[in-house]
């Protein structure tokens, strides 16, 4: 299978380009980083964004599967249907990483994928920052919908996506305050929220390509958690009888609160044959992986 990619060079896009690798695909990147893991690969440096850029470097190529990891917006899925449509590039099927957020203000517990309509939803062409995140990834998914004709299409709605090797620190951050005794961040008004592994991210859209799966698609662990009830797993695994202070969080970074509750039903993906991995379990290894190259020993 020839795979191009947009993104793919941090976080879960490394994880699945070196999947995809390891399994005998071809891949194509176009990031304007380059790949610091896979050298043997083609790297294209473009802006995503700028349409004669792509055109220009993409100009007559053919691939099984585009896979977009850097689509926000209905501008950029303009961006992606023009070169399709206008037959710059050939493309058999069309994957994107859409967001949770797409449902909200309101969101809602155990959320199917038909609480938000992208064929019926405004799809003007607009772009960050003057739209939110949340609304670039519903226009984006309306837009593609709604003028992508003919070419199969996968919108994958994942939540909060957490592992070590997130560039964000998200998740190294809160250990390091922690194992320095520092307060741990936390409002009363916390909701649920679903969460989703980097590894099954990557496992996912991998699978999405190889089984030509085409649709809309929730993807997350089972499990929802609250704010709380993370760092209460975090701390377990730290065997820490720290207390968890509850403070202003205008002053505090968010990495887990949300003001409604935001949990996904996924069971459309696992009705198809893939099986996300329980939170407890994945959480619990990256910490452990974490805490083993920290060289610290609950015990």
């Amino acid at each position: 299978m020839e795979v191009l990619i947009f993104g793919g060079t941090l976080f879960m896009g490394k994880i699945l380009c070196e999947k995809l690798f390891a399994n005998g695909h071809k891949l194509t990147i176009v990031s304007r980083r380059k790949p610091d893991n896979l050298t043997e690969i083609e790297y294209i440096d473009a802006d995503r964004k700028s349409y004669q850029q792509l055109a220009t470097k993409l100009q007559n190529r053919t691939f099984d599967t585009v896979i977009d990891m850097l689509n926000y917006s209905s501008f950029d899925s303009s961006v992606i249907e023009k070169l399709i449509n206008q037959k710059i590039i050939s493309c058999d099927h069309y994957i994107f990483t859409s967001s949770s957020h797409v449902y909200l203000p309101e969101g809602g517990t155990e959320l199917k994928e038909s609480a938000f309509d992208p064929f019926t939803y405004n799809s003007t062409v607009s772009d960050r920052p003057t739209i939110s995140y949340s609304e670039g990834k519903r226009r984006a998914e309306a837009y593609l919908f709604q003028n992508m004709v003919g070419t199969p299409i996968t919108a994958i709605r994942f939540p909060v996506a957490l592992g070590t090797n997130d560039p964000s620190e998200r998740f190294t951050k809160l250990f390091e305050k922690i194992l320095d005794k520092k307060h741990v961040p936390l409002s009363n008004s916390a909701q649920p929220i679903s969460l989703v592994w980097a590894d099954d991210v990557a496992g996912f859209l991998y699978w999405t390509a190889t089984k030509k799966l085409s649709g809309i698609y929730n993807a997350c662990s089972p499990e929802a958690f609250t704010e709380g009830e993370i760092y209460e797993l975090f701390l377990s695994e730290l065997k820490s009888k720290k207390k968890i202070t509850r403070i202003n969080y205008r002053r505090e970074k968010r990495p887990f609160y949300s003001k409604v509750p935001l949990t996904l039903d996924c069971s459309n993906a696992t009705s198809q044959g893939f099986n996300f991995t329980p939170a407890f379990d994945w959480i619990r290894l990256e910490v452990s992986q974490l805490l083993s190259k920290w060289g610290y020993n609950p015990s």
